[in-house]
């Protein structure tokens, strides 16, 4: 089960876009997890800690630039839905750092953040990712981020004023139609 585990670890570093080897690493990871609660000398509270472990090395990895050995520990931090958000964040830092912002998109629309009150690397993320919307000249896409940003944290770098510039833009955009 390990090797099964490591085996879709790695092709889902290899292909992060895929679904199919994302749904069969979170089968395997599951089915790991069953095996382990069989297990009575293994508490879930120690699973949890193992995860915790799992997310702190994934950062410090990061800062460190591995971003690919972090993705592996952030992957498995992000099978514990205490830490998920927080993973997948980071997860989404390390993809922004490798220039691979398909991974990016396809983390963040996987990523549930309602209620979620946004740290700095989110807001980081999520700025990020408005900027390519604005790039791609998807003004709308672009404001409906800049205005969760602003929800959180109005003084975010330059949120206020692109979200003046892309509200005009959109609306000048409706007009037009």
């Amino acid at each position: 089960n390990e090797e099964l585990r490591t085996y879709y670890q790695d092709l889902s570093l290899e292909m992060p876009h895929s679904q199919i080897i994302e749904k069969m690493f979170s089968l395997v990871q599951s089915s790991a997890g069953s095996a382990r609660t069989r297990n009575p000398e293994v508490t879930t509270g120690e699973d949890l800690e193992i995860t915790k472990l799992a997310l702190e090395e994934g950062r410090k990895l990061l800062n460190n630039g591995s971003y690919h050995e972090a993705l592996l520990k952030l992957q498995t931090a992000s099978q514990e839905p205490q830490l998920n958000f927080e993973a997948k964040v980071l997860m989404m830092r390390c993809y922004l750092y490798l220039k691979d912002m398909d991974a990016v998109l396809l983390t963040y629309q996987n990523l549930d953040i309602k209620d979620q009150r946004l740290n700095s690397d989110a807001l980081y993320v999520i700025y990020e990712i408005s900027r390519h919307y604005e790039e791609a000249k998807d003004h709308r896409k672009a404001l409906q981020l800049l205005q969760l940003i602003a929800r959180n944290d109005i003084t975010y770098k330059d949120t206020f004023q692109k979200i003046e510039l892309l509200s005009i833009e959109v609306n000048s955009a409706s007009n037009e139609d």
